[in-house]
């Protein structure tokens, strides 16, 4: 049985949304820890699943928003879209050190949505440029990777 969390979803498009004092319930969803094909380069002989609360989202932002102001920072050529374009999915699992840590996906792709079930299906795409991004978070040292923008096609 798959366990999907979603905390206090909103509506989409158009229909209000929901908030808590944190992130836009109605953009996101935290998703179980599957196949590990695309979450890290962790060695995922070791690792394993982990809880995902929704203050841990909450807490996580600062680190969001500043992974995703040093991309834009480094590279003016190829900036991402406004971050509140983005709808996102949350894993979360402990790495093979032990520490807990969140990958978080990004994606920006209206017509992707009409398809598919975002909130309970991976989205994943080997290009799409800054449509689509990626990073890891590590909850238990408050650090965040680089922001990673798919390829070009």
């Amino acid at each position: 049985m798959v366990m999907i969390a979603l905390c206090l979803p909103g509506l989409l498009f158009g229909q209000a949304r929901k908030r808590h004092r944190g992130v836009d319930t109605a953009t996101y969803a935290i998703l179980p820890y599957q196949d590990p094909l695309f979450y890290s380069t962790d060695d995922f002989s070791t690792t394993r699943p982990a809880e995902l609360s929704c203050q841990e989202v909450d807490s996580m932002e600062v680190l969001v928003v500043g992974a995703y102001n040093l991309y834009n920072e480094q590279h003016p050529d190829r900036r991402l879209h406004p971050l509140e374009k983005y709808l996102r999915q949350y894993v979360a699992f402990i790495g093979a050190n032990g520490e807990k840590k969140v990958w978080v996906n990004f994606f920006y792709f209206p017509e992707y949505l009409e398809e598919h079930d975002w909130r309970h299906d991976f989205v994943h795409f080997m290009d799409g440029v800054t449509f689509f991004f990626e990073l890891t978070i590590n909850l238990s040292l408050k650090q965040a990777g680089l922001a990673k923008p798919h390829g070009v096609a």
